[in-house]
């Protein structure tokens, strides 16, 4: 087998240790700007010895390779660690189900019946190349994915209908996220080079949006979305972070990706990036040099992505991932399948995994910041990591803003209880003119804290406090025409 479940501590180190390489790694090109030429550690000797501590120093002393890629794979068991009214697996098709009311035509109506289940399996074997058990529930069949259900749902209810079903499912932009904020974090500060977000809600996309501002990476959620791997390589490296997410959002309704036209495959243009981005290629000619190493960080998904697990058995070389998984009850095919087993035979480490329940202990842990989910404990962890890999001096800077935030809005009962706090209450928590009047607030309270007590108001204003305060003054009008 190609697994190597390893321990918490261990785990935190190594992703840590490929986050600071890369973070100092992407500060330069391939030809430095006074003229010579960068090769590695080795080269900069001197750099590195100023700005790391001397037991990260020795431990990168080690490596084989020098430049990498750190690529973060985030499927909707992320947004579900915070927000357990989010559904995800066969959930999400339940709840789906009832809203467009299919239970009561499936028992009323023996040919939609008949229709739905003939349909049903046509798809499924079409995606897995083998037809269902005669006996197949397509909601609680985790082998029929979502992808699946909804493309089912085309051909008996209107897309408009659906897109608006999935809109109230996972409408929850402005909610706080400790694990999301800290990922953006890393984004911004060049410790992950590209997020692959296979999810629907925009929990990640606000984060990053408040945390780096327009201009500063590249998201892509559709075709014309995409450039060529020569036009966002330079000097050896990503011009600017690539922020993916191939199968659309929320907010652009056409970008979702579950129609007959494009479901089968990824979009062209979007699948040959993806590609380039694994092999690791720095130009247009596949035959040219490319990174000899491709580290991938997979969270909440279940990597039971046809059109992923094929780019990823494809390239070369091959990617090392890390995985964080609930536990192992169900292990993904990928890892299961006789194909893995033979490229990884003599290399098993190549797919590291964390498994929550494994470790439950430490996330029961109490702390003075009750905001830790799993998952936001873990990058909280890897974070504090990378800041131990630096001299004082040179340490990135802190989450304390980030900390702060989600102490004050973010509430751990969000993320343990789904009863009482549905996706209706959460919406009208977050949507409202008062939570962003606080928020506003403390923006504020940052900002004079920051500057000793001056601020400038006209900057400020083009940043998060002014994003905050436009929506406070529209839930404001809209609330008080409606008392």
């Amino acid at each position: 087998m190609s697994l190597k479940c390893i321990g918490y501590e261990g785990f935190i180190k190594e992703i840590s240790d490929e986050l600071s390489f890369n973070y100092m790694t992407v500060s330069f090109g391939e030809t430095h700007k006074d003229g010579f030429v960068v090769a590695g550690i080795d080269d900069e000797e001197e750099i590195f010895k100023h700005v790391f501590s001397d037991s990260f120093r020795k431990r990168i002393k080690e490596r084989k390779t020098n430049k990498c890629r750190n690529i973060l794979i985030i499927g909707s068991g992320a947004t579900h660690d915070s927000y357990k009214a989010l559904p995800i697996g066969f959930n999400t098709k339940k709840i789906l189900g009832e809203k467009l009311n299919i239970n009561t035509l499936i028992h009323s109506n023996p040919l939609f019946k008949s229709k739905f289940e003939e349909e049903a399996a046509r798809i499924f074997t079409i995606k897995n190349g083998y037809p269902p058990n005669r006996d197949m529930n397509v909601v609680e069949d985790n082998d029929f994915d979502f992808e699946s259900y909804l493309l089912l749902l085309t051909m008996f209810f209107r897309e408009q209908d659906i897109r608006e079903a999935i809109l109230n499912l996972f409408n929850l932009r402005y909610a706080p996220s400790l694990f999301y904020e800290i990922t953006a974090h890393l984004f911004k500060h060049g410790f992950i080079d590209v997020i692959i977000n296979f999810n629907f809600d925009e929990l990640l996309d606000q984060a990053l949006k408040e945390e780096m501002g327009k201009g500063n990476y590249h998201k892509i959620i559709s075709d014309g979305d995409c450039k060529d791997i020569s036009e966002i390589v330079v000097d050896g490296r990503l011009k600017i972070p690539l922020y993916i997410k191939p199968h659309g959002t929320i907010s652009h309704k056409s970008s979702l990706r579950f129609t007959k036209d494009h479901y089968i495959d990824l979009p062209d243009d979007i699948k040959k990036l993806l590609e380039q981005i694994f092999r690791g290629q720095l130009q247009r000619d596949t035959g040219a040099p490319t990174l000899k190493k491709i580290n991938v960080l997979s969270v909440g998904f279940n990597l039971e992505s046809v059109e992923l697990n094929e780019i990823l058995q494809s390239v070369t070389p091959r990617p090392n991932m890390y995985c964080v998984f609930k536990d192992l009850t169900r292990l993904p095919k990928i890892l299961q399948s006789e194909a893995t087993k033979a490229v990884f035979q003599n290399d098993e480490d190549l797919y590291r995994v964390l498994t929550i329940e494994d470790n439950k202990t430490i996330f029961q842990e109490k702390t003075n910041a009750d905001v830790f989910t799993p998952l936001a404990k873990i990058f909280f962890d890897i974070f504090e990591s990378i800041r131990d890999n630096f001299n004082t001096e040179y340490k990135p800077r802190s989450i304390t803003r980030h900390m702060l935030f989600s102490n004050i809005f973010y509430d751990i009962k969000f993320s343990e209880n789904h009863d009482d706090f549905p996706i209706e209450v959460l919406d009208k928590k977050f949507n409202k003119a008062e939570y962003f009047k606080n928020r506003a607030i403390v923006e504020l309270g940052i900002s004079l804290a920051r500057g000793r007590g001056k601020i400038e108001l006209k900057e400020l204003m083009n940043d998060r406090l002014g994003e905050v305060y436009k929506k406070y003054r529209n839930c404001h009008e809209k609330e008080h025409r409606h008392s």
